[in-house]
């Protein structure tokens, strides 16, 4: 009976074993099959439509993940996307290069992507590992890079006779005749958002980064090395003056909204308009062309080209949310999303293999795999916001058409950074 009794034992202790390994197996398997939903913030909300359907397809795949997307206007974007990253409500995001993606990682909201295979799909030139490396560690991807434009109007330059620019870099001497064959029509020549700073720097930084090329005067200036009212800003100043009175820019532009100028380009009342490589998709039904202005005085072209946002994972998510987002923001980076990307928003991508069809969207993709020089532009380089924003609120004030007290305008704004940097 004893015998017994032990063998009895010893297979109620061996079912109990099984029971619980069973058990245990089957906790881990509801654990692996159990939903988790990420949240994703984007400062482009004309590009959602795009992302729900790389989203769908994704969500098809991965019928335990959800992606809920949010898009928020860019001028707020910044303010929400640091409380909602300090209240533990974001996972996936974007974030821009420069100052912004800098607080990102010091805040500790950028996980460390190095050497993740996902790095594997994307065309990652010097520019943009520069803007997305914080002490030797890859902290996100750029998914498209953004350069700053002249659009013109095929249509109207044919309707007044005016010929077309010669090359995708027009010299500034070229371009002012473009302007009088137009202006002695009655036609305002170029639509301009220069009542916003940030839409400014479309001409001004393109002029300052041709006129102090090789250098970025931008860091220097931030970092007190250069002053505005130094003998090399004093340069740059120059050339902005001379652009803006030069005939070429509407003589409204400064009272004029970056969507404004882009509605008077749509509505045929201009035949150019200042925008960036993230508008083509406005005129897709257009007939337009593109070019970069040269500044006045210079001989060599260079031009910036500047990385989109920089797409980011939040190591504060719990774990399930992260592998989920790390796994999303994978799937962003295949040839499949990265042509949906393309096809949708209308700009140029940095995952490799995808077609580029589109004679505009060619344009610019052959100039930014030319032998024409390129350098970052004030946001990506620029670490201090408010320093960035004064530097911009400097090119609205230059580039307005009209009389202007050039040396107030640096001596004010000189005094502004000086007060921030210390001096």
């Amino acid at each position: 009976m004893k015998k017994l009794f032990s063998f009895g034992a010893l297979f109620l202790c061996v079912l109990l074993s099984a029971t619980i390994i069973l058990a245990g197996g089957k906790r881990e398997e509801v654990e692996a099959e159990k939903k988790v939903t990420i949240n994703y913030l984007t400062s482009e909300p004309q590009e959602v439509e795009t992302f729900e359907r790389i989203i769908e397809i994704f969500e098809e795949r991965n019928p335990n993940i959800n992606v809920e997307i949010e898009g928020i206007p860019f001028g707020e974007y910044y303010t929400v996307i640091k409380t909602r990253l300090a209240g533990g409500d974001v996972d996936v995001f974007v974030a821009g290069p420069g100052g912004v993606m800098a607080d990102v990682v010091e805040g500790g909201y950028a996980a460390d992507i190095t050497g993740q295979p996902l790095l594997n799909n994307l065309y990652i030139d010097d520019m943009i590992r520069q803007v997305i490396t914080f002490d030797g560690k890859i902290r996100g991807f750029v998914l498209n890079k953004y350069i700053y434009i002249i659009v013109y109007d095929r249509d109207m330059f044919d309707r007044y006779g005016v010929k077309e620019p010669k090359s995708v870099m027009v010299s500034f001497e070229e371009l002012r005749e473009i302007a009088d064959a137009f202006n002695r029509q009655g036609i305002p020549p170029m639509a301009c958002g220069l009542s916003e700073a940030w839409a400014s720097g479309m001409l001004g930084q393109t002029i300052t980064t041709q006129v102090t090329y090789p250098d970025n005067i931008w860091i220097q200036i931030e970092t007190g090395v250069e002053k505005l009212t130094g003998s090399r800003y004093r340069r740059v100043a120059k050339a902005m003056v001379d652009f803006s009175n030069a005939g070429i820019l509407d003589p409204n532009a400064a009272g004029t909204t970056y969507d404004g100028s882009i509605s008077l380009f749509q509505q045929g009342k201009v035949p150019m308009v200042a925008a960036g490589n993230w508008t083509f998709v406005s005129f897709q039904q257009m007939n337009v062309g593109s070019f970069i202005p040269i500044a006045p005085g210079v001989k060599k072209p260079v031009y910036q080209s500047m990385p989109g946002n920089i797409f980011c994972v939040n190591p504060r998510s719990p774990k399930l949310k992260f592998d989920a987002g790390l796994k999303f923001l994978e799937f962003i980076t295949t040839k499949e999303a990265g042509q949906i990307f393309q096809d949708g928003t209308f700009q140029n991508t940095t995952v490799k293999g995808v077609q580029v069809d589109n004679p505009l969207l060619k344009s610019v993709d052959d100039l930014l795999r030319s032998d024409y020089p390129t350098t970052l532009g004030l946001a990506s380089s620029v670490q201090n916001l408010e320093i960035a924003g004064i530097l911009d609120e400097v090119d609205t004030l230059l580039l307005r058409p009209g009389d202007k007290d050039t040396n107030a305008i640096l001596a004010e704004k000189q005094e502004m950074i000086d007060d921030i940097l210390g001096k």
